[in-house]
Order: structure tokens, then sequence, then C-alpha cells
């Protein structure tokens, strides 16, 4: 995204979502990859939300660490809704939350403002 992009953005538009549909567009740079960059283009008070690869509470907290408001998750509560129905999904988010939690407590995080990238070790791609 070119500085000129960014402008374009920030004036327009009250926010980003990140995604990449990987069924649909598999060549397409996975979101977190790219996410610290288009935080720090369009700076710490824009709202960034991530909308694809979040199946687990990790993910989730990746995507935060990395400069996300905000995750979407759809695809991974479809099998305990289709299977439980709303009990199912309840729990799904249920264990998501405590999972999510417990990486906070790992890594010291009292709340989401104190995660930020330090709390994650990122792997060279």
């Amino acid at each position: 995204m070119a500085d000129n992009d960014v402008q374009k953005v920030i004036n327009k538009m009250s926010g980003i979502i990140l995604s990449h549909h990987h069924n649909i567009m598999s060549y397409a740079v996975p979101p977190v990859m790219i996410l610290p960059d288009i935080r720090k283009a369009v700076g710490k008070d824009y709202p960034v939300f991530v909308d694809c690869g979040i199946v687990s509470a990790a993910e989730a907290f990746k995507a935060i660490a990395l400069g996300a408001d905000c995750v979407l998750v759809a695809r991974p509560y479809m099998a305990p809704l289709a299977k439980e129905g709303t009990e199912g999904v309840v729990e799904f988010f249920t264990k998501m939350k405590g999972e999510f939690r417990e990486f906070m407590n790992r890594t010291g995080s009292k709340d989401l403002k104190h995660i930020d990238p330090t709390v994650i070790h990122r792997m060279p791609c």
C-alpha cells in the first residue's frame, strides 16, 4: 500500500478490514504478514480489523499483537452451529475466550492495550 493510498483510505473510510479469502485467492499474502506495515501506515488510532485465518485464540492473539483492533471469526464456529446449534457456538466462543485469556496470562498482558508485538516471537518467512 503506497502512502497516497493510505491517505485516500484514511480520508474516506472509517477503518480497514484485512482479508484475502484464502480458498478463493490462495496466492494472496496472509493479512498477519502485512498487518504491522498497515498499522504503521495508518497510525495507532485508525481501526484495523482482520478477517482471515482466525481459527483459534492463538491466531486472534497474534493478530491483536501485530496491530489489529479486532478480529472477525466466521468459519470455525460453523461446525458447532450445525452440530449443536446455539449451544455449540456459545461453547466454541467460551473456549476461545478462555484460551485467549490464557495467552494474556502467559505473556503478562493485563488487558488488550498490553498486547503488542513484544509478546510474540516472529519467525522469518
